[in-house]
């Protein structure tokens, strides 16, 4: 072959050798820059281990440990203010008091009452002449019964048993009874009452008298005497001093062994009723605590019910808090919060959870259950009524591997994650455990600390049925 033909063939091989190179280069060149643009899109987050903290939220109002509203318990007019608000008071201190000239009659005489009393407490409490006067007591019926018991066994003239003569004359009475009953029902009888009805009135009565004849002969033979008016007296006073003797045992045996406890709760209680009302002519604090409002001044013409003094105990605060029942079952006694107000914007309180309701409320359609929570570091910045937005640490893991949940997907009923390593993208199965607002907690699977995530992979890579685990 010429040697100028073979070199036009060289030359020709060398253009086509040259070209499919620079076609080659162009292809290199534009996935390269597709896969530069591709990763320019992708969002991703490193794989950390630390802190995991899940928290549920709410708002609610401080409340101090006690809180009373006052009001007048009686009308009258305001003759005295002795105190200002932001005092600091000491239960049962007087912190207003009406005019005794302005004051209803029935609160005068408790005055009174009062003075009384007390004076009747102090002899119940201290005094041995109540004591000393039942005995005495006791021994005049005692010596009065054996008197009685001698008229009436002057009148036994067979010497009869006491049980059987007490038997036969209380079967006599009761007969006697039956009569006067039967008399007068047969008395109150008009004229107009049928023939039949009277006469059924009548038989009644006559065999009325006649078991009360019988019973009377029976008694008038048991004594071997017959029992007639003045007989019937001498009994008569016997079962009095008997029934006298009685009482009066009953009421040394409860006072004998000296104070007795029914007897002080009794003199207690009338002291008590008559404070009450004679109470009402001032205010006093029902506990330890600081005026937080003065709804009354001096010269005010008040009555019952009117408001006077808020009293507040701001030694300890509560929040209660309103949480729905997806919830509830998260909270527990004793778990730690936080609380933040629109008025404290630079500074965070702590708490505790001290309550749980144990049954929800419902109220347009959902229900809610109530918390109780304490104040751990409140200050004098904290004032009843503000409004706080709680924040509590239901769940608190430490040194944990943690991804961010938006990265966590469900593909084919598998939890993964995608991850970049070398350039690409891997798919990784995985194993979660608890999650937070944002962060999920990763108990196993090929993950590893400061890998990266992939946040939002190319469609391109996974199946259609895949769908993130968390939607937030």
């Amino acid at each position: 072959m010429p040697a100028e033909k073979k070199t036009k063939i060289g030359k020709k091989y060398y253009y086509m050798g040259g070209v499919i190179l620079a076609l080659i280069g162009i292809l290199v060149v534009a996935q390269i820059r597709k896969n530069a643009a591709n990763n320019d899109g992708l969002l991703t987050a490193v794989v950390e281990r630390g802190e995991l903290i899940a928290t549920v939220g709410g708002t609610g109002k401080v409340e101090a440990n006690k809180s009373a509203t006052l009001t007048w318990k009686t009308s009258g007019n305001v003759s005295a203010i002795h105190v200002k608000n932001g005092d600091d008071v000491s239960a049962e201190d007087i912190l207003a008091e009406l005019s005794p000239a302005s004051l209803p009659q029935a609160v005068l005489l408790a005055q009174a009452d009062l003075v009384e009393a007390k004076r009747n407490l102090e002899s119940v409490l201290e005094s041995n002449t109540l004591r000393s006067q039942t005995y005495l007591d006791l021994l005049k019926t005692e010596e009065t019964l054996k008197e009685a018991q001698k008229d009436i066994d002057r009148w036994n003239y067979k010497n009869a048993d006491q049980k059987v003569i007490d038997q036969a004359r209380s079967e006599f009475i009761q007969a006697e009874e039956a009569l006067k009953q039967a008399e007068s029902e047969l008395q109150a009888l008009s004229t107009n009452a049928r023939e039949e009805e009277i006469q059924k009135t009548q038989a009644k009565t006559d065999e009325a008298q006649a078991t009360r004849d019988k019973a009377l002969r029976n008694l008038s033979y048991v004594l071997g005497k017959t029992y007639n008016t003045e007989v019937a007296e001498d009994f008569a006073n016997y079962d009095l001093a008997k029934a006298q003797l009685e009482d009066a045992q009953r009421e040394w045996d409860r006072v004998k062994n000296g104070q007795n406890e029914d007897d002080t709760l009794a003199a207690q209680a009338k002291v008590t009723a008559a404070e009450a009302v004679a109470g009402m002519a001032n205010l006093r604090a029902p506990f330890d605590g600081t005026i937080t409002a003065i709804m009354t001044k001096e010269g005010d013409e008040v009555s019952a019910g009117v408001n006077a003094f808020r009293i507040d105990d701001l030694s300890k605060f509560y929040i209660e808090v309103d949480i729905p029942e997806i919830d509830i079952n998260r909270i527990k006694t004793g778990q730690e919060a936080a609380f933040t107000f629109d008025s404290l914007l630079d500074k965070t309180y702590h708490g505790t959870v001290v309550e749980v309701a144990g049954a929800g409320t419902e109220s347009q359609g959902e229900t809610a259950f109530t918390i109780k929570l304490l104040m751990n570091d409140a200050d004098e910045n904290i004032l009843p009524g503000m409004t706080a937005s709680v924040s509590i640490t239901v769940l608190k893991l430490d040194d944990v591997l943690i991804a961010p949940s938006r990265a966590i997907r469900l593909e084919n009923d598998k939890t993964v994650v995608y991850v970049q390593r070398n350039g690409t993208i891997e798919k990784v199965v995985v194993a979660i455990g608890s999650s937070s607002d944002s962060y999920t907690q990763i108990l196993s699977g090929d993950i590893n600390e400061n890998d990266v995530l992939v946040l939002n992979p190319p469609e391109d890579i996974f199946s259609t049925n895949q769908q993130p685990v968390f939607t937030r």
